[in-house]
């Protein structure tokens, strides 16, 4: 979600714009998904959404991340002093909404979508190092697997999913624009819907007819923590590694480079990233009697909380919202940090 690069592709925009539509989307059905079988219409949108949207935007992140000193002076700015901000507003938001408890941990615990900046400081931090590890794919793929098996890792610092998503991440950094090229050019769009649309029945079908435990989607704690066993929780992870990498390749090749409605919404990732999380917790306000009412009328309602995502995309991608975030932002970080001699 990173906004300030250096050369702007329509692609990546696009890319960037529709998955930014999935994680509010997302986030609007969790409020009001059953979190287990029988399934519905949105708990089983939410799980495929889920088993691509971040690992597909780590990736990006990743492929943009290939000027590691430029990414690593801008990591602290960028990502961990926003992070700090906007981490402790959601626990204020949160603890004046609904009260809820505020843990002594706060400051290092991400809230909600907050991870996410956490987590592109600490990557952009090591990317140079990372690349010149002999073989680093396959080790970040096997620490994503074996991180779950060690209750030590969770939200704190948010290093379960530090793990879990690294390798998005550096296999982002490692792709160039001419194997993005050769990549559209071997798969045309027609097998790229196809593909899109196989992905998809994959992540149905481990949903549907396989024990897999709803909440590994969240890649935030232990395998004991949602009940599975460090076997069960390698081999399911490995199957969502596995769909995630397919809707990876088949969006990549399936969408176009020339300016769509998505355009503007990925150009401005971030700032909707951000705000959608403190307006959505407004949402139950729909129906605020009883939330899970709403999993008996799935269809109806699947299509009003698709049209209040994309009413948040449209609002939050506007000039307004760039301008107070980049002002929001810049004021903090010149409070903070120190000016460069000679600057």
């Amino acid at each position: 979600m990173d906004k300030n690069l250096s050369t702007r592709d329509a692609l990546f925009d696009n890319l960037k714009g529709f998955l930014i539509f999935t994680v509010i989307l997302g986030h609007a059905f969790e409020f009001y998904i059953a979190w287990a079988k029988p399934s519905t219409i949105m708990d089983s949108v939410y799980f495929v959404i889920y088993s691509f949207h971040m690992p597909f935007f780590v990736f990006i992140s990743g492929y943009f991340s290939k000027n590691f000193e430029k990414g690593r002076k801008e990591a602290f700015s960028r990502f961990l002093v926003p992070f700090f901000l906007f981490n402790i507003l959601f626990y204020v938001y949160r603890y004046l909404s609904s009260s809820s408890r505020v843990s002594p941990d706060f400051l290092l615990t991400p809230l909600y979508t907050f991870w996410y900046l956490l987590c592109m400081y600490l990557w952009r931090t090591i990317a140079k190092d990372l690349k010149r590890v002999r073989f680093i794919i396959p080790i970040s793929f096997a620490l994503g697997l074996w991180v779950g098996t060690v209750s030590i890792y969770g939200s704190f610092v948010s290093m379960s999913r530090f793990f879990v998503f690294l390798p998005f991440f550096t296999l982002g950094f490692f792709v160039t624009p001419e194997m993005t090229d050769k990549l559209r050019k071997f798969i045309k769009p027609p097998l790229a819907a196809f593909g899109v649309v196989g992905a998809a029945a994959s992540s149905l079908y481990l949903y549907y007819k396989t024990n897999v435990n709803f909440y590994i989607i969240f890649n935030s704690s232990p395998y004991s923590n949602i009940r599975l066993s460090p076997k069960e929780g390698i081999i399911y992870r490995s199957a969502l590694y596995a769909v995630a990498l397919l809707f990876i390749i088949f969006l990549t090749a399936l969408f176009p480079r020339k300016k769509t409605v998505f355009t503007t919404p990925g150009q401005r990732s971030l700032q909707i990233f951000i705000f959608h999380s403190f307006a959505w917790e407004l949402i139950p306000l729909l129906n605020p009697k009883n939330p899970k009412t709403w999993q008996h009328n799935t269809w109806q309602n699947a299509l009003v909380l698709t049209c209040v995502a994309a009413a948040g995309l449209w609002l939050f991608s506007r000039s307004f919202f760039e301008k107070l975030y980049d002002a929001i932002t810049g004021t903090l970080v010149k409070i903070v940090m120190k000016k460069e001699k000679g600057a």
